[in-house]
């Protein structure tokens, strides 16, 4: 039972890992009941140098947040139909909203543009305001017009420079979901 000026953390004990983005809940205890609070919590754990640091929100012990981040790049927008033509594209552009990068097998296999055509009328049809959608190709010489004739969506193509297939790795048809903060989320395999 909590006494007055208590504080403590209820963990459930059969949890293995801790997932730093989980709620938690701390209670202020009095004689009389106990009070949800809110408070900045650290988890302390034991770096590679033996020093006493904290987890990170990414979930890296003596980490900076900046594991959940993936490598920037800057590569120019391709698809004559987007907005966005022939401009750089950049991640940091598109802090606060969401984020959806595509990264197709090839731009003339007829699976991989129909997966950018569903994207594309998901983009137009669901009137999305703050999630973006964008196709990112291989650093190939295969044409791009068969994947953009029709769509709107931002188009890129990888270059030796910014090497977003090595730097991110992505298998083929992957859809990767970056978070609103610019840190990755998860990533899903279009099929």
């Amino acid at each position: 039972n909590p006494t007055m000026n208590d504080l403590f953390w209820i963990l459930d004990p059969t949890t293995v890992d801790v997932n730093p983005e989980d709620e938690v809940h701390l209670f202020y205890g009095t004689d009389n009941s106990s009070t949800d609070i809110d408070i900045d919590i650290k988890i302390y754990c034991e770096d590679t140098n033996d020093n006493i640091t904290y987890i990170d929100a990414c979930g890296v012990c003596g980490g900076d947040n900046s594991s959940c981040m993936l490598p920037s790049f800057s590569l120019k927008d391709l698809n004559p139909n987007s907005p966005t033509y022939d401009t750089n594209i950049r991640p940091k552009d598109y802090l606060g909203k969401a984020v959806l990068y595509y990264f197709p097998y090839s731009s003339t296999w007829n699976t991989c543009i129909s997966r950018f055509g569903s994207l594309n009328d998901l983009y137009l049809n669901e009137d999305i305001e703050d999630i973006a959608i964008i196709g990112l190709a291989k650093n190939d010489a295969t044409s791009i017009d068969e994947m953009v004739v029709g769509k709107v969506l931002p188009y890129l193509k990888d270059d030796a420079i910014n090497n977003v297939w090595v730097n991110w790795g992505p298998e083929n048809r992957d859809l990767f979901f970056i978070r609103q903060d610019g840190w990755y989320h998860k990533k899903i395999n279009l099929k």
